[in-house]
């Protein structure tokens, strides 16, 4: 009984970080789009963000066929959600916008760091060493960008 909770855990852990990421891809290519004229320094932080986050749902998703033998679906409506919330905020300034997504990189990384503090060793476990710096720089585009 036991390992099957754990192995529940282990599958929505995946899929929960699956699902943010591919978040996260849609939202900073849809604020890129955003500002691709305005800010092209900024665009360029955030497409290098948004192939970063995608090639993390990547590795999430081919975790969990691997250990599951199922494949992770809904691809389309992840991306599409993310980059439909960043219209969403549309009327707010990019600093703001910024602010948020910063906020939500912290989330992710504080999760991250508990899940590793778990000191459990699984392919999870594996891919979260490997993105878990680039979810800390993701969440430094607010400090890094300055408005022109």
């Amino acid at each position: 009984m036991a390992g099957a909770i754990c192995m529940n855990v282990l599958k929505f852990q995946i899929k929960l970080a699956y699902r943010v990421e591919l978040f996260g891809t849609g939202f900073y290519r849809g604020l890129s789009k955003q500002y691709n004229t305005k800010y092209p320094d900024l665009t360029k932080m955030l497409d290098h963000a948004a192939a970063q986050e995608y090639g993390h749902s990547k590795l999430f998703s081919a975790c969990y066929s691997g250990l599951f033998n199922k494949k992770l679906g809904g691809e389309k409506f992840w991306l599409g959600f993310g980059f439909c919330q960043s219209y969403f905020l549309f009327v707010l300034p990019v600093s703001l916008k910024l602010k948020l997504a910063r906020i939500t990189e912290l989330l992710a990384v504080k999760q991250f760091e508990r899940d590793l503090a778990a000191g459990a060793k699984n392919k999870y476990i594996d891919i979260v060493k490997r993105i878990i710096q680039d979810e800390k720089d993701h969440a430094e585009i607010c400090n890094k960008w300055k408005k022109s």
